[in-house]
């Protein structure tokens, strides 16, 4: 009689943990649901965006950013499929539109799992001369993106 209350003991306080977890759990802020790279919805994104900010800031900083970066008139985001179409809707890109440039800004946007099954997102930044439609400039930078 004692072990058996014991285990019910055991086995209610293995349960309670469980359920905590699983709370906890379905209140995370992390991009990505599952290896599937499914996207919640109505999750916005800060922590792509501080990313992707902080790592243009240093590349201004360090010279690797080219003078036509502030002659942006326009930025469009290319998404690859259905995952990235809806992590469009929250990017906000690091730049100031100029609303005289004349030049826009392509990203395209791309999903994938590394060789550490770690969700990456990777940018493919071209800034493009609107008259003419060549490419200027390009850089690819990849973030990992939090995962559950």
């Amino acid at each position: 009689m004692k072990n058996k209350a014991l285990g019910l003991a055991l086995l209610t306080i293995a349960i309670i943990g469980i359920s905590k977890l699983l709370i906890i759990d379905k209140n995370k802020t992390s991009l990505y649901k599952t290896k599937s790279s499914k996207i919640k919805k109505n999750t916005k994104n800060i922590f792509i965006n501080q990313v992707w900010h902080d790592d243009i800031k240093r590349l201004i900083k360090s010279g690797e950013i080219p003078n036509a970066w502030s002659k942006i008139n326009q930025i469009i985001f290319i998404a690859t499929d259905p995952e990235t179409k809806e992590l469009t809707k929250y990017l906000k890109a690091p730049v100031k539109i100029n609303k005289s440039g004349e030049y826009r800004l392509e990203i395209s946007v791309i999903s994938h799992q590394s060789d550490l099954n770690k969700t990456q997102i990777l940018l493919q930044h071209n800034i493009i001369q609107n008259d003419n439609d060549d490419t200027i400039w390009e850089i690819n930078r990849t973030y990992n993106l939090k995962n559950n």
